[in-house]
């Protein structure tokens, strides 16, 4: 166990390294702004919460511009990406105006972007979000599911990996 004065000393680095040693699946959240707008990021902090009622939680950087999209819009949608999306991780991870434009989707019933070959949807609405340091912890509430055969993509260590 660390004691305050060990946490202290902690650094970036150390930490991400530590963080990284957990393999997760790899998702892009996806919503509709008020204007609008189709708007996603690339996520590995997603879980679920809880099954009655159902809840999952992503976290998205305080600092990202689709924040207040996520935050008011019609709610949003973890797209679990199947272990051939690398590429779909990856378009997601950076800053572009139109994220949508090269990447096959869908709207789904709740209006938000659904992202085609993905193995799970999981269409959301904001239950509440709290303050988590540098990111947000969105809570969200679960209203509609889908699933497909495939296998995750999954990362470890700043790198992704195919489940076998």
């Amino acid at each position: 166990m660390l004691d305050d004065e060990d946490a202290a000393q902690i650094t970036v680095d150390d930490f991400k390294r530590a963080a990284g040693s957990f393999i997760t699946g790899v998702t892009v959240v996806t919503t509709r702004a008020p204007d609008g707008k189709l708007m996603g990021f690339t996520a590995n902090s997603f879980t679920s919460v809880s099954v009655d009622p159902p809840l999952v939680l992503v976290c998205l950087h305080r600092d990202a511009p689709s924040l207040r999209a996520f935050q008011v819009g019609c709610g949003y949608a973890i797209n679990v990406l199947n272990a051939d999306q690398e590429w779909v991780s990856r378009h997601f991870a950076r800053p572009l105006d139109d994220k949508f434009a090269s990447v096959p989707h869908w709207v789904g019933p709740s209006g938000v972007p659904l992202i085609e070959g993905c193995i799970a949807h999981i269409d959301c609405s904001l239950e509440v979000a709290y303050d988590g340091g540098d990111h947000v912890i969105l809570l969200g509430r679960v209203q509609n599911v889908a699933t497909d055969d495939g296998s995750p993509l999954i990362f470890h260590r700043s790198r992704y990996l195919r489940a076998v």
